[in-house]
């Protein structure tokens, strides 16, 4: 940070936000004497040093932030509704503790990539231009960078949202290789068939659909009153019932199998309403706003999510209405940026680099067989083959083709392909032995192009 200009205090900042993240972690929460359905911060031992820490780190007080922690307060409707104040159980404590911790660590995380790209000239105007990345669109070079699909001996929330963005850029790269290959064809006037292309849009319709995709249902369960796992799961197997990739795990209730391009994942559900919601509580966004550091304090005015309701003035009249705010979800916020992300890629030249790690332990020479198929079916590789299979997968020159395969020519073609090929015209040389090979050959094994000769593999 300070290599690229970042100032001493902002380094502060930062430093002093990560740690508080930290802190925040160790924090525990027990109920009340003769208050189950209440918590209160646990004021003994490191749970109570981190606590002090945290608050001091934030700028807050202690008392502030472990109301903010343990209480919700509320508005009443209408013109003159009052607040009231209710306790949050140890649960939602907890709950909202890390929220506050992701929420924090969300913050620092845009200030820094904002501020490293001023820094590195990236938001600087072009010359005419209105400024941003748009205006240097020539000069700009992206890139995205990711392991690729994920399965784990347990999957939650998080695998669900990596491998709906790896089912989206797979369908990207299959786009993309459809469009290099119908280019290609029709270039050398080869018909083709482009059914015969792999297409993953049914599992990303299924993850990301508007209507009923998983993701869009689990916003509205979320909304749902007493909204709960077990309730979600079985919607979604009313939903998708019909469907060859999706699938429940019968002695896992709360378990659902989602059929990706790279393989069968099991998702454990139980967890994936809690870190969809996220909920950051109004009261913890009040307590550090109303901070004395302020570098937090700016952090939490900057960041453009909203939490319950808002207070807007009309301009015309300069009257006060509240007003509801959006309603937040992490995989809304999620897919909102992946339309984004699709946006900016598609407006590029795109080139791919598929890394292969050849053992898990880091060590030269050793070659782990299994390890390797898995990252290749993980990363879309070997649906990449299979892209490239759909239509001609062997390409050779006119020349190169009679070379190879001369000597499966029929007897009474051999004078006139050897004839053809003396004088150099291969073309037709390859059209002579490839018509005299048709009834031996599978139909539509082969084409003959302008200056490609295009063979298919027989599939069993």
């Amino acid at each position: 940070m300070r290599a690229l200009g970042v100032s001493e205090a902002e380094v502060s900042g930062v430093t002093r936000a990560l740690l508080a993240v930290l802190h925040l972690g160790n924090v525990a929460f027990a109920a009340p004497p003769g208050n189950s359905e209440g918590s209160e911060a646990v004021g003994q031992g490191a749970s109570g040093a981190s606590l002090a820490h945290a608050c001091r780190l934030l700028g807050v007080e202690p008392a502030g932030l472990g109301g903010a922690l343990c209480w919700q307060t509320r508005r009443m409707p209408g013109r003159d509704g009052g607040v009231i104040s209710s306790p949050l159980p140890v649960a939602k404590a907890s709950d909202s503790r890390d929220a506050l911790a992701r929420h924090l660590y969300g913050a620092i995380f845009g200030f820094l990539v904002r501020r490293l790209n001023e820094a590195v000239g990236a938001e600087k105007s072009a010359p005419g231009g209105a400024g941003g990345l748009e205006s240097c669109r020539s000069s700009f070079i992206g890139l995205l960078d990711i392991f690729g699909f994920e399965h784990f001996e347990t999957n939650s929330f998080e695998q669900l949202c990596i491998n709906f963005t790896n089912e989206l850029l797979q369908q990207y790269f299959n786009e993309v290789i459809f469009d290099h290959e119908a280019e290609l064809y029709s270039r050398e006037g080869i018909p083709w068939d482009p059914l015969d292309f792999p297409d993953n849009t049914m599992s990303v319709e299924l993850i990301g659909s508007a209507k009923d995709g998983l993701l869009t249902m689990l916003d509205q369960e979320c909304q749902t009153v007493a909204g709960n796992a077990e309730q979600w799961c079985r919607k979604l197997q009313g939903a998708h019932s019909t469907s060859k990739l999706f699938g429940v795990v019968r002695q896992r209730p709360g378990n659902f199998v989602v059929e990706h391009f790279a393989g069968p994942v099991e998702y454990t559900s139980q967890t994936f309403l809690e870190k969809n919601r996220d909920e950051l509580s109004a009261d913890l966004v009040r307590c550090v706003k109303e901070g004395s550091d302020e570098f937090m304090r700016h952090r939490f005015l900057e960041h453009d999510r909203l939490f319950g309701t808002q207070e807007s003035v009309s301009v015309q009249t300069g009257s006060r209405r509240v007003v509801a705010a959006k309603k937040y979800s992490v995989s809304g916020e999620f897919r909102g940026q992946l339309r984004a992300l699709m946006q900016r890629i598609r407006t590029t030249e795109p080139h791919f680099v598929r890394c292969i790690k050849p053992n898990p332990e880091n060590r030269a020479g050793v070659f782990h067989r299994s390890s390797v198929v898995q990252q290749l079916r993980y990363q879309g590789v070997l649906q990449a083959i299979e892209v490239s299979r759909a239509g001609y997968p062997m390409r050779l020159n006119h020349r190169e083709g009679v070379l190879d395969f001369r000597s499966l020519a029929r007897r009474e073609d051999k004078a006139q392909l050897e004839a053809q090929a003396l004088w150099g015209r291969f073309r037709t040389a390859a059209q002579v032995l490839f018509q005299g090979l048709s009834q031996t050959l599978p139909s539509g094994s082969w084409a003959l192009g302008g200056t490609l000769l295009f063979l298919k593999s027989e599939r069993a």
